[in-house]
This record gives C-alpha cells, sequence and structure tokens, in this order.
C-alpha cells in the first residue's frame, strides 16, 4: 500500500526556502546533528537547492551544529528516484557524448530537417550545441510523452491542413470572382462602350432590370 503523504504549509509571511529551512532544522535536529542523510529535497530547480543547502548550512554554522547533508534533485530528476533501476543511469556528460556520435552518424540529408548548417568533423563546440538542444528538445517532449518521430506526425498533419485551409481560401475566392463575372455579364457591365452610346433606351431598362 502506498504510504500516507503529510502536508505541512509554511508560513507566508517570510521567503519560502528560509522558511524551508527553519523547519527542516525544527524537525531533524537531534542531540546537536542537523541529521538530513535520509532526507530527499525536490525543489523547482538546482539553483533553488543550491540556495537552500547554502541555508542549512548558515544555520547550522550559527547554531553550532553538526550537518549531514541531504540529497537535492529538482523535478525533472525525481522519477528516477521512485523505482529501482535495472542498469545503472548515464551521467549528463555520457549523454551528451551520444548524442554526438549519433549526431555525426546521422546522414547529412536527415541532419538538414534539424540544421542548416552541419558542424564541421573537428568542431566540437557546434556538435556539442546541437546536441544540447535536441537532448533538450526531446527532453520537454517527452515529458508530453511525444518523441521526435510523432512530433514529425503532428507537423506534417499541420502543415497538409494549413495547405487544405489554403486551398479552400483560393477555391472559395474563385468562386466568388467567377460569380461576380456572370453577374457582370448579366448586367452587360462588359459590353463594349459603343453597345452603351447607341442602345441608351435599352442600357436604361437593362441598368434598372439589374
Amino acid at each position: 500500500m502506498p504510504m500516507a503523504a503529510n502536508r505541512e504549509f509554511l508560513d507566508w509571511d517570510c521567503p519560502a526556502l528560509p522558511a524551508a529551512a527553519n523547519w527542516l532544522a525544527d524537525r531533524y535536529t537531534r542531540n546537536d546533528v542537523f541529521d538530513l542523510s535520509e532526507s530527499l529535497l525536490v525543489l523547482p530547480g538546482a539553483r533553488a537547492g543550491r540556495r537552500l543547502l547554502e541555508l542549512l548550512v548558515d544555520h547550522a554554522t550559527e547554531n553550532s551544529l553538526r550537518l549531514v547533508s541531504p540529497t537535492t534533485l529538482t523535478v525533472g530528476t525525481l522519477p528516477e528516484q521512485l523505482y529501482v533501476s535495472q542498469k545503472p543511469f548515464a551521467d549528463d556528460l555520457v549523454q551528451r557524448c551520444a548524442w554526438v556520435a549519433a549526431l555525426k552518424q546521422t546522414p547529412a540529408k536527415q541532419l538538414g530537417d534539424v540544421t542548416a548548417h552541419r558542424p564541421g568533423d573537428d568542431d566540437s563546440r557546434g556538435w556539442l550545441d546541437l546536441a544540447d538542444l535536441l537532448k533538450r528538445q526531446h527532453g520537454e517532449l517527452a515529458g508530453d510523452g511525444f518523441d521526435f518521430l510523432s512530433r514529425r506526425r503532428l507537423r506534417d498533419c499541420s502543415m497538409r491542413f494549413r495547405r487544405n485551409a489554403v486551398a479552400g481560401k483560393f477555391s472559395t475566392a474563385s468562386s466568388s470572382v467567377t460569380s461576380t463575372r456572370w453577374k457582370t455579364s448579366c448586367c452587360g457591365i462588359d459590353r463594349p462602350l459603343g453597345w452603351w452610346q447607341s442602345n441608351r433606351a435599352s442600357a436604361r431598362q437593362h441598368t434598372i432590370s439589374c
């Protein structure tokens, strides 16, 4: 059975991170030891995690406590902590190198869908930048349950929809022009000027009937 979760609300009258640091200190300090070794702190971003750790260190220093640091994570890396992996995860450097290797093996024609200028074989910085870009996009798509293939299918569907919409507009415009031409022809507007001058009576009658 899943463990019950306890929700604790911090004081709105002070900043969130200092309030969180004080709450942790009150809860996990025993016998002059500020022990967070079994705690997993999840924050919105890495910067917030670093700042919270600084506040914990400051609190321990000011109160002469021995701090046992916690594990700080971002929301994006939390899921890996909720199950036991069968194999170790690749760190960030290994992932970047794998992306670079895969991109270098990609045919130039396919790579042209991603970038207009393929980095040179000795342009390590260019390959890393391209790998980081695609790695971030892959992470964003995966968070929404998509991959590059499904994203391409959505793009193709969107392009077909736009083409059909544009074709429909041109068809409507063409029908409108044809209808206008038919009406002007019925009203005699397309007749030569000489006909109007020599048939003024008919012209007046024709204009009234229109």
